[in-house]
């Protein structure tokens, strides 16, 4: 297994030689990850390849026959120059075939390497349940902020209720 990096400064051809591999995995991590709220396609799918190219550092991990089996993008961010900069890894994601195998130590491995030439610490966001949050634990992560997901009902009820207190007119 290796990983190869496909990077903006990437020539096309690279990028149009796992075009489809990509979108392959793309599809499958919105599904695996999302499956409630997927609502993708191979076109959107394609979109999404062009944008991480453009704005990720964009990275595959290849299987032995060459064939891509994940993906990893990451980007760095040091909130508009108020903090110190951070890598921050984006997406992650290895087909579930390859999970028992070397492919995600091949893609933390990377990351470290380019947090290491880059002299960044490292920010990885992941869903709750997902393996990452052990493998990030493993590393020697700690948890520096809280996600949550408020659905428009609940938020609604809680946002009507303070309109009241502040006397500030909100339509249904």
């Amino acid at each position: 297994m290796k990983v190869i990096a496909l990077q903006r400064i990437t020539e096309t051809r690279l990028i149009d030689k796992y075009r489809k591999e990509l979108q392959y995995l793309i599809i499958n991590y919105f599904k695996e990850c999302h499956s409630n709220d997927y609502k993708g396609s191979s076109d959107k799918a394609l979109s999404v390849v062009d944008y991480w190219n453009s704005n990720y550092f964009l990275y595959l991990v290849l299987d032995d026959s060459g064939d891509a089996i994940g993906f990893l993008t990451m980007s760095c961010n040091d909130q508009l120059t108020m903090v110190k900069p951070y890598l921050i890894v984006e997406y992650m994601y290895v087909l579930p075939a390859y999970r028992g195998t070397r492919a995600t130590q091949w893609l933390f491995v990377t990351i470290g390497k380019v947090a290491n030439e880059l002299g960044m610490d490292v920010i990885g966001t992941t869903l709750e349940g997902s393996s990452n949050n052990s493998n990030a634990v493993l590393t020697g992560g700690t948890t520096v902020a809280t996600v949550r997901l408020m659905t428009r009902d609940s938020f609604k009820d809680k946002y009507i209720k303070y309109s009241r207190r502040l006397h500030v007119c909100v339509q249904d």
